[in-house]
């Protein structure tokens, strides 16, 4: 939408208090009045200087906004009055809130805290009444409308779990004025700690998981380490605080080590009394009845069996219970809803970098560290995507780097992510040692792994950009683990959120995030088993190339494609750690010979250059091996229009092994050139006397080059992609 305002504005919150039970008792005459509703409010927003934004919410919810706050503290007056005034066949009353902020416009929409605290505000009011916030009531308590004023409500926590918000009841005689107390955290039976940060983005995860808890009783949230699982359950928690009657208890379980006093530590965080023998599960179940109440249990990785033996206790003996849990993996209770917590949104091509979660929490976290920081300029708003994704999007690990920000520019960060691990410590003191560190984080993970586990981790930190499960068992077998227990490892690896399962038209695969990978990496390294892991996934890649360079040329050349491309990133680390081996030459040159076609079709130059070192490194391969590796380097050189090194290559590779089939493909090719070139008669007279030439050397070539014009133009038609003339 053109034409929103920017800078510091008031943004207006309302809906009608009751609308579903409007419909669903006057379904006649709802319609009518939520249109006459509407009408009402357009014309009051539009006479006093406002801007109708599109409803955030559904239904009648309205959300309009005003440059001044005055303008709009005047527009909600004038509407709540006429609304007052109203014959409506059946009540209606509107609640409404304002709160004044920093615009943040994006797409025609406002995003961004000061706009969901004005719809936080809104949602602790009752019909007919409206609430202004501090920031608000400053700016309009010396001109406030005749006849009106405001009510100091005294601070109240609400469902963002910010820190308290004072809030302001406009008040007017032509108004009601007598409310109940207001419905904030602070009214509600909850113990759910005050957050001294806001939560940014994830409000489609947010509605995930509450369509998740109207359906399943235990839900529990798994993902890595500082991916921001609790965080997620906290806020969830507080958005359907008022579906439970009997409460919303959050019970941290982080800090618990033995197993039996799980049941004491949640009486403890509903307010029931324990013994001094602490409570049992069959207590607990007791005291929370048939109330309608929800629990939250956190960090439940390391008491998965406690965790798992209470939450199906309680719900089975209480049937309105609801449980949202926090675990690196699933407490397998049946029933259980698992939802995967997925990394924090980054920047997508086409897409202005700061509308990324990622980045959007990297901004906000630096300016707490330092309010002068500033992203304004295009190349550092790319260098902090940059971080962000090298960071996998993870709310930990981008929280720990946005504190850099304070000492270091956005580019010093980014150059010193290849050794995170020591730049990515120092947070805040009074949380959990493992969340003062992104190694600490990991750690907490890596722990509980038995041996095997830990092996086939380390192990996988090989592959990259992900791998097969024939991968996994060709690379990870050995020394301690047996290849027909990989399967099992690596979907274990998995339910313990440190590997990510990808299903693909092609079939499943799995990868790393990269800062789980970089630890895995250290810790084969500290193994020692690194050049034999190494070895294992290099054999295995040159393995699949060499059966690639024949089924390139079959039926199933087009599977064998995308195999290859879905493989590129590994089979580019396959050969880096080739050319490294001195003792490996010979493989070296095997494998960039028997990938040309590959190359042939996504990266010429690439190929060109990787045929070169390999030529390079093993002067003193086997003749055949070398001759091979020439033609496949002059078909290269030819299909990317480079006639002298086509030449030079089909000359080095007289004395070859006697392979008619390939020494062919070098005369025709330099005849197809020949005909790509026409216009430029000389270079085509040069190009086309090659291939003649190479053809009287070659008896066999000559008759198929001379007898057949026809094969030369159907070369040059497949070997550049159009038709010849």
């Amino acid at each position: 939408m053109a034409g929103l305002p920017t800078g510091t504005v008031t943004f207006l919150f309302t809906d009608i208090q009751g609308s579903t039970r409007l419909w669903e008792e006057h379904p006649a005459d709802a319609a009518s009045m939520i249109a006459r509703h509407d009408e009402i409010f357009d014309q009051v927003v539009s006479t006093h200087q406002g801007i109708n934004v599109k409803p955030r919410g559904e239904g009648d919810s309205r959300f309009a906004v005003f440059s001044r706050a005055t303008d709009g503290v005047t527009a909600i007056l004038a509407f709540q009055r006429r609304v007052s005034e109203e014959p409506w066949p059946h009540p209606l009353a509107v609640r409404a809130a304002l709160n004044t902020g920093e615009a943040d416009v994006r797409d025609g929409d406002y995003y961004g805290p000061p706009v969901n605290r004005c719809a936080r505000i809104r949602g602790v009011a009752h019909g007919g009444q409206t609430l202004l916030s501090e920031s608000t009531a400053e700016l309009v308590t010396d001109s406030l409308p005749e006849g009106a004023m405001l009510k100091d409500l005294g601070t109240h926590r609400l469902k963002d779990l910010s820190r308290p918000q004072r809030l302001y009841q406009l008040c007017h005689a032509d108004l009601a004025d007598d409310f109940p107390h207001l419905a904030s955290l602070d009214a509600l039976p909850t113990n759910l700690p005050a957050q001294l940060t806001s939560f940014v983005g994830r409000e489609q995860e947010l509605a995930d998981v509450r369509r998740l808890l109207e359906t399943a009783r235990l839900v529990t949230l798994t993902g890595a380490g500082g991916v921001g699982k609790t965080r997620l359950a906290l806020q969830v928690a507080a958005d359907v605080i008022e579906a439970y009657p009997r409460g919303v208890w959050f019970a941290d379980l982080a800090s618990i080590s033995d197993p039996d006093v799980v049941p004491a530590t949640v009486a403890r965080a509903i307010g029931m009394g324990t013994s001094g023998e602490g409570a049992t599960a069959d207590l607990l179940a007791e005291y929370c009845g048939s109330g309608m109440a929800l629990i939250v249990l956190d960090n439940c990785e390391h008491l998965l069996a406690a965790c798992a033996e209470l939450a199906e206790r309680l719900l089975m003996a209480c049937p309105a219970i609801r449980i949202l849990a926090t675990s690196r993996e699933a407490l397998g209770v049946a029933g259980e809803a698992a939802w995967r917590s997925p990394s924090l949104s980054l920047p997508e091509p086409g897409v202005q970098t700061e509308q990324s979660e990622a980045v959007r929490l990297f901004i906000d976290r630096a300016r707490l560290a330092d309010s002068t920081v500033e992203f304004q300029d295009p190349d550092d708003l790319e260098t902090v995507a940059h971080i962000c994704r090298r960071l996998d999007g993870i709310p930990l690990a981008i929280e720990l780097a946005a504190t850099r920000a304070s000492t270091m520019s956005a580019g010093e960060i980014s150059a010193r992510l290849d050794d995170r691990f020591r730049l990515l410590v120092g947070g805040r003191r009074t949380v959990l040692e493992r969340q003062q560190t992104l190694r600490a984080a990991i750690d907490w993970s890596h722990e509980p792994l038995d041996a095997t586990e830990r092996a086939v981790f380390r192990r996988l930190s090989v592959f990259v950009g992900g791998f097969t499960l024939d991968g996994a068992e060709a690379v990870c077998g050995g020394d301690g683990v047996e290849e027909v227990e990989i399967v099992d490892l690596v979907r274990r690896l998995a339910e313990k959120s440190l590997l990510v399962v990808e299903r693909r038209s092609t079939g499943t695969r799995y990868r790393m995030l990269d800062t789980i990978r970089q630890y895995a990496r250290e810790k084969l390294l500290d193994s020692g088993e690194s050049p034999v892991v190494h070895t294992a996934h290099r054999d295995f890649y040159l393995d699949m190339a060499t059966r690639a360079e024949a089924e390139l040329l079959g039926a199933d050349q087009a599977a064998w494609f995308r195999v290859l491309r879905a493989e590129a990133d590994n089979v580019r680390a396959a050969l880096a750690w080739t050319e490294g081996d001195p003792e490996a030459a010979d493989d070296f040159l095997r494998f960039a010979s028997a990938l040309w076609r590959f190359w042939y079709v996504h990266d010429i130059r690439e190929g060109g250059r990787c045929l070169a070192a390999a030529l390079a490194a093993a002067p003193g391969a086997p003749a055949a091996l070398i001759g091979h590796a020439r033609v496949r380097m002059a078909e290269l050189a030819f299909a990317d229009l480079d006639v002298a090194d086509a030449l030079a290559q089909h000359d080095a590779e007289g004395g070859g092994e006697d392979r008619p089939r390939d020494r062919r493909r070098v005369p025709r090719g330099l005849g197809a050139l020949g005909h790509r070139h026409a216009p430029a008669y000389r270079r085509s007279a040069r190009s086309a006397g090659a291939a003649r030439a190479s053809a009287r050397d070659r008896p066999f070539e000559r008759r198929r080059v001379d007898r057949s014009p026809r094969a030369l133009r159907a070369g040059c038609h497949r070997l550049h992609g159009r038709r010849s003339r």
